[in-house]
């Protein structure tokens, strides 16, 4: 379970995707080493030149791993 009122540190990763010849995947970790669960999709986005670089997850709220409280 990820604990979002708990401070974390979340660690980033780009690596090589699965399924996609050349093509990159941003994943996610806790400070646990472990991958995020249920992540179900990642933006990486530059708006501009000199913008520092955001990330947008979508989380699939199943009430188990991931949950509202």
């Amino acid at each position: 379970m990820v604990d979002l009122v708990a401070k974390r540190t979340l660690w980033v990763k780009i690596a090589d995707a699965c399924g996609v010849p050349g093509g990159k995947a941003v994943m996610l970790f806790g400070d646990d080493g472990e991958q995020l669960p249920n992540v179900v999709a990642v933006e990486y986005s530059i708006k501009s030149v000199g913008q520092i670089p955001t990330i947008t997850v979508t989380f699939m709220v199943d009430g188990n791993k991931v949950r509202f409280e």
